[in-house]
């Protein structure tokens, strides 16, 4: 899936405001006061402790709507699809117990499960993936996923003239699923393990509506269901009893921050087991250095970049490339990350698809550039951000390296995630620094396509659309990557996002937890975790 979330960026502590600190302070209050009931309840055993998480709030936990990694990871653990991944990241049987497929890889079987049903008892059968995916792909729906879905046989064509879906994808009998699709396909057991392609519970959407996902209504087909969701504050989970994925960890209580110092001192407090992405950049050093360190880096497939909004007059090309040739990646991870992370000067890492590199660093040639820009700029520049933890020191670094090197006054505007979300799809921005993650090329170009709604900067190309259509119908890998590969030039000729970074993630996780294992896809399950024994 593509998907913008928000980067895991730390913020410096000097910068948190009073009035944010002594609600801090009394948030750790209720943390510690939990965290000690707790405790007395852990000496009941594997099933008996609860597992504490510190993470940002989701914006929804419907697979249908969901956007953001925080969003992803927890209804991850509520419903699963056809396939899913072990906490390694490698592909395993969900719903379906096998699958098979012809030659050519674009016709697909998968055999479900015996059995198999939602937690208030009703089947899922081979018809509820193809209803769950009609729902999925109806433009009404308003799945920012959307374009997932258009590795199935006439998906884009039916999403881009607004007709209803008629999917080649058959339910043969209530175990039995078929799936044709556009193009040779080896990857999809992978692709359908993502979110986007779980199942969803019709029949307490039609009785419940958009309320559905609220405690009292929800029903899962995962480990886990939603338990308590106090907005702002928490959501916990029970383990579901009717799920066929086994979990030794019965309940689960995700705690919401967006500040990885509160993280970390609920971490040092003992009332969190897993900070996830929370991690204060100047504490990274130090962590490192400790013996049994809790400490976990990962690399991961997700892109830091600036989106310039193109909708706008006054973000014209010579100023986008100007912007852009005036970035020092470098000096961003030494000096504002924590130097894990690799430049990245186009688009997609050169790994993918083995392009030449990016533009470099060359802030005479961008103040030439921006000399021939026509637009005349009556007001500052805005860059807006989601306001946690680092993207505010990266927009603060932009900032000063712009106005040094081009002269432009550049406006900050931090936001918290669901106002910046919001904003942004609204094209109320003229840059904004987002991070793309996905699992492949194809889906990491998949939100320039000017039908995807993760298309936040207004960028359109007739050019770019034509070779993204054409490479889902490729009959090889190579012509795939070949295709692919034109997209990105014509991206990088346009200037339609400035690279930033690839990105790692860095997480606390309590040494007592096992089972978190570092992947590419930064995919930790809850049934893949256990206490260690005493």
């Amino acid at each position: 899936m593509t998907k913008a979330m928000p980067p895991r960026l730390t913020m410096i502590r000097d910068r948190i405001g009073i009035a944010k600190l002594s609600i801090s302070v009394l948030l750790a209050a209720q943390v510690v006061l939990a965290g000690c009931r707790r405790d007395t309840s852990d000496q009941a055993g594997q099933s008996g402790r609860i597992l504490h998480i510190a993470s940002v709030e989701p914006t929804t936990l419907d697979p249908n709507k969901l956007t953001g990694g925080p969003a992803r990871k927890i209804a991850s653990n509520l419903f699963t699809g056809l396939t899913t991944l072990s906490g390694s990241g490698e592909v395993r049987p969900g719903c379906a117990a096998k699958w098979t497929h012809s030659e050519d890889r674009r016709f697909w079987t998968f055999e479900l499960r015996p059995s198999l049903s939602w937690s208030d008892g009703v089947p899922v059968t081979a018809q509820s993936f193809v209803d769950s995916w009609k729902r999925a792909t109806d433009p009404s729906t308003g799945n920012p996923n959307i374009e997932m879905f258009d590795v199935l046989v006439d998906a884009a064509e039916q999403r881009n003239a607004r007709s209803a879906t008629i999917l080649r994808v058959r339910a043969e009998t209530a175990t039995r699923l078929t799936i044709h699709t556009t193009r040779p396909t080896p990857d999809l057991p992978r692709r359908l393990a993502g979110i986007w392609a779980a199942p969803v519970p019709l029949h307490t959407i039609k009785e419940y509506g958009s309320q559905w996902t609220k405690p009292k209504y929800i029903v899962t087909n995962g480990p886990y269901i939603l338990d308590t969701y106090i907005p702002s504050v928490s959501m916990t989970f029970r383990r579901n009893t009717s799920s066929f994925q086994p979990s030794s960890i019965d309940r689960v209580m995700v705690r919401f921050t967006d500040n990885p110092v509160d993280a970390m001192r609920w971490f040092e407090l003992g009332t969190i087991d897993w900070s996830d992405n929370l991690v204060p950049r100047d504490e990274i050093r130090t962590l490192r250095a400790k013996t049994q360190s809790p400490l976990k880096t990962t690399p991961y497939l997700g892109l830091t970049y600036i989106i310039p909004n193109i909708s706008r007059t006054s973000i014209d090309l010579p100023l986008r490339r100007a912007l852009n040739l005036a970035t020092d990646r470098m000096r961003i991870i030494k000096h504002v990350l924590d130097g894990s992370q690799r430049p990245l000067s186009r688009p997609i890492p050169r790994s993918l698809l083995g392009s030449a590199p990016g533009p470099v660093f060359n802030p005479q040639l961008a103040r030439r550039i921006l000399g021939s820009s026509s637009t005349l700029r009556s007001r500052p520049l805005q860059l807006a951000f989601y306001n946690g933890g680092r993207n505010s020191e990266i927009a603060a670094f932009l900032q000063r390296e712009w106005s040094e090197h081009l002269g432009l006054e550049i406006t900050l505007q931090g936001m918290e995630w669901k106002s910046f979300l919001s904003s942004t799809a609204t094209g109320e921005f003229d840059l904004a620094i987002f991070t793309l993650g996905g699992y492949d090329a194809a889906d990491l170009l998949s939100v320039f396509s000017s039908e995807s709604p993760n298309n936040r900067g207004g960028y359109r190309s007739g050019v770019v659309d034509r070779h993204l259509r054409a490479a889902k119908l490729a009959t090889s890998d190579a012509e795939h990557q070949k295709l692919l590969a034109k997209v990105e030039s014509e991206l990088v000729e346009d200037v339609a996002v400035i690279s930033l970074c690839q990105l790692t993630r860095h997480a606390l996780v309590r040494n007592s937890l096992t089972g978190w294992r570092p992947n590419i896809e930064d995919h930790h399950p809850w049934d893949a975790l256990r206490w260690a024994k005493n």
